[in-house]
């Protein structure tokens, strides 16, 4: 179980979040440009030679996909699957962040407003009303890396967080390959499966207070 801070907020409000971490995934901490996330991972792992190269290949572009530099998102914490899904070359990422709400706007409406946006459904984080929507197809190609990946799923989920009304909690989980002919999964089934796999994580997310203990109240703020 991964646990990490997300806010310095009033007594009573969540002040951390954590979640069950699938085993094959591994933590990358916020703040981090690709290349150090990756250069993280590659450690964490052991990782050299093609190995090295070609989970930088696979994971390279997911993470650069992050929009950890948007205004008003703080990136926290990246969850990346270590390698592909054997036999492929499809990998797997989950990032978690802080959304500002706008002054003097109720966070429920731009959740609202948000799924209206993206044609998203309403759903819940661990007791907090939240939405999410679905997507895919884009190719991602940052600067410096010779083959693009392209997403095959991803699911954004932005969330109420316990006890806050100036913050939206925000994750993304995304399923994507550099084979862009599709020929190692053509029906698609085990991008449905990491996608149901990383959903499930989500639906792990539990919100602490400041002492570790789940909260397990409906915020009011």
């Amino acid at each position: 179980m991964s646990r990490t801070f997300v806010h310095r907020s009033a007594s009573g409000a969540a002040r951390s979040y954590s979640l069950v971490l699938p085993a094959g995934f591994v933590h990358v901490g916020g703040s981090r440009s690709a290349d150090t996330a990756l250069a993280e991972v590659v450690g964490q792992l052991g990782l050299v030679g093609d190995d090295e190269r070609d989970f930088r290949r696979q994971a390279r572009p997911i993470l650069d996909g992050i929009p950890s530099t948007q205004s008003g998102l703080r990136l926290l914490d990246s969850y990346v699957l270590a390698g592909t899904w054997p036999g492929t070359r499809i990998s797997a990422t989950i990032t978690c962040g802080v959304a500002d709400v706008p002054a003097g706007t109720d966070p429920d409406d731009t959740l609202m407003a948000q799924a209206a946006r993206h044609g998203g459904s309403i759903t819940a984080v661990a007791g907090e009303p939240a939405v999410f929507w679905t997507d895919g197809g884009d190719v991602v190609a940052p600067p410096r890396v010779d083959r693009p990946v392209a997403v095959l799923r991803r699911r954004t989920t932005l969330s109420r967080i316990h006890g806050l009304a100036s913050h939206l909690f925000v994750v993304v989980a995304t399923v994507g390959s550099d084979d862009h002919e599709a020929a190692e999964d053509p029906d698609g089934s085990i991008a449905d499966a990491l996608s149901d796999l990383l959903a499930a994580v989500v639906e792990s997310i539990r919100w602490r207070d400041e002492a570790g203990s789940t909260i397990t109240d409906r915020a009011t703020a």
